[in-house]
């Protein structure tokens, strides 16, 4: 299961270029897997320096705010079930 451990309540990646699936927050690279949306939010799954993958609510100002819920997390592991084949070959 993803752990829900993000440095601060937010992070911004406002002004920040997407170039070969990799943003820079804070200092810290993420390597997007993938952006999906559901119920009217957009999450973005990443993997973390520490090679940890991660997920966040992606606002529509593009700042990373913390999923808070255990069902916005089951939401994201299923996702991740659907994706599998990122990671797997």
């Amino acid at each position: 299961e993803i752990s829900a451990c993000l440095v601060g309540s937010e992070m911004c990646i406002r002004d920040r270029i997407l170039l070969d699936g990799v943003i820079e927050v804070n200092g810290e690279k993420l390597h997007v897997l993938f952006i999906f949306e559901n119920n009217n939010k957009r999450y973005i799954v990443y993997v973390l320096e520490n090679g940890d993958i991660s997920a966040s609510i992606l606002s529509d100002d593009v700042t990373l705010l913390p999923i808070t819920t255990d069902e916005e997390w089951d939401m994201v592991d299923a996702e991740l079930e659907k994706r599998d084949d990122l990671w797997t070959k």
